[in-house]
């Protein structure tokens, strides 16, 4: 007979509430610092967009043509692929569990956990508002 202790945790075995907490934590620690991850080639997609169009966009200008938004709808559409690409293949989630996931957290009474979902939640912004992607 095998002591417990001597046994490792079971995944299954885990609470839900802790497996989303990780779920979300994974995906902050991947996409909070999306250039350490370059040569992930699910983000080839991404980072090719980037290299032929970032020179379209001029930060000192104020207003921005109608090409300027369809590229940025272009590049939010990448991005949200690329994303489920990752919540796929490397968290084994779906878009519904991950976002069901990170919602629990934004709304948890725990501080770390709300915290990290905020955080998870303003990187993702910067990808969705065009005043902070232009």
């Amino acid at each position: 007979l095998r002591s417990r202790s001597a046994s490792p945790p079971r995944r299954r075995n885990e609470s839900p509430r802790r497996r989303d907490n990780a779920l979300v934590q994974s995906a902050l620690a991947y996409w909070g610092n999306l250039w350490a991850n370059f040569q992930d080639a699910n983000l080839d997609e991404l980072f090719e967009f980037e290299a032929r169009h970032f020179e379209a966009f001029d930060p000192d200008v104020d207003e921005h043509s109608h090409e300027h938004h369809a590229l940025h709808r272009r590049y939010r559409d990448l991005y949200e692929r690329a994303l489920e690409r990752h919540l796929k293949t490397t968290l084994g989630a779906t878009p519904q569990k991950f976002y069901a996931a990170l919602e629990r957290d934004a709304a948890d009474g725990d501080a770390a956990r709300r915290s990290t979902a905020l955080a998870f939640l303003a990187v993702v912004r910067k990808a969705d508002d065009y005043a902070l992607f232009a």
